[in-house]
């Protein structure tokens, strides 16, 4: 005797599967579009700390370079010179080795900074971003520390 399966329940045996298989792959989908996503914020927190980085180390550049400046300065305290206003000076122009990052260096002295004075390196990108790292450091010129 040979029992034949005709109709009834077990006709779409293969649907329930094929909806389980479509659940899965929606559910991988979704968790490596996630992973995906989060790779892409990884990257670009990544990038904007090598860029801090190198933004610091520029401007740590500019405040050595307007070191360097007030070392071959006179020996005379040349604010005092000028009066007893407020004086900016630009002690060192804008400058990097391949024109991505602008670095300004400005000496300040106020008066009421009696002796020292402010120097202060910016460097930021040229690229219209907003990304910049301002370094500032009080020195009294002709003293031994």
């Amino acid at each position: 005797m040979v029992a034949a399966w005709q109709g009834g329940a077990h006709s779409q045996t293969g649907a329930t599967t094929l909806l389980i298989t479509l659940m899965l792959m929606m559910s991988v989908t979704i968790v490596t579009l996630a992973v995906a996503h989060t790779l892409v914020v990884e990257q670009r927190m990544t990038d904007n700390q090598n860029w801090h980085t190198r933004l610091f180390l520029e401007a740590e550049a500019g405040l050595t370079r307007g070191l360097a400046f007030l070392n071959q300065a006179d020996q005379t305290p040349w604010w005092q010179q000028m009066g007893d206003g407020d004086i900016t000076v630009e002690a060192a122009g804008s400058g990097s080795v391949d024109g991505d990052v602008r670095t300004d260096v400005i000496l300040k002295h106020l008066s009421e900074w009696d002796g020292y004075l402010r120097l202060q390196a910016t460097a930021r990108r040229n690229d219209g971003s907003d990304m910049a790292v301002r370094i500032s450091q009080f020195v009294r010129p002709l003293s031994v520390l």
